[in-house]
């Protein structure tokens, strides 16, 4: 038999935080999108976090891509929230692993929701049992966009941009266009 000659196959991890940040840029250049070194810096650290096994500081390029152009469809400049929002249109497994699968339908429906959702419609938007929804409610509400508002005297569950400070005694407004409702202590 005849000896093959050996082949020199350059591999190069698409995974890191380097190459996250190179995948970014490259969208961002590609749409003419100016995004801040601040808003990059953001937007690979949710990546990580989204894309990639909890703990292991690597994301799937295939779904920053996929989710960067998904909210680029929506807006000319998103915003990380915009990202997240469009990365919760992808399957469980894929956007949140570190989450259970359940943990993560939630998010995902809150993230998509336009208002707050009490329990019986995040069940029905998110096609979850009334027993996983309870089980796993914790693990959603320890995620620092998550918060309870209530709207006519009821808890509802809703997202925002970025996670301010409150403290039990206070009560802040979250603004809607028709009910105004308050922040509760979750």
């Amino acid at each position: 038999t005849e000896a093959a000659p050996p082949l020199s196959i350059p591999v190069r991890d698409a995974t890191t935080y380097p190459a996250i940040r190179r995948v970014i840029e490259n969208v961002a250049m590609t749409h003419d999108v100016q995004w801040t070194p601040r808003e990059r810096q953001r937007l690979v650290r949710l990546c990580l976090r989204s894309f990639g096994p909890s703990n292991t500081h690597r994301a799937c390029p295939y779904d920053v891509v996929e989710s960067l152009l998904c909210a680029l469809d929506e807006s000319q400049h998103p915003t990380p929230a915009d990202v997240e929002r469009a990365a919760a249109t992808l399957p469980p497994e894929r956007f949140r692993p570190d989450l259970a699968p359940t943990a993560t339908k939630l998010y995902a429906t809150l993230l998509r929701a336009e208002q707050p959702l009490g329990r019986s419609e995040l069940l029905e938007r998110a096609d979850i049992s009334a027993s996983s929804y309870d089980r796993r409610l914790r693990d959603v509400r320890a995620l620092d966009r998550v918060y309870a508002v209530q709207v006519d005297g009821h808890r509802r569950w809703t997202t925002r941009a970025t996670r301010t400070q409150q403290s039990a005694g206070t009560l802040e407004t979250h603004q809607q266009p028709i009910t105004p409702h308050q922040v509760v202590p979750s």
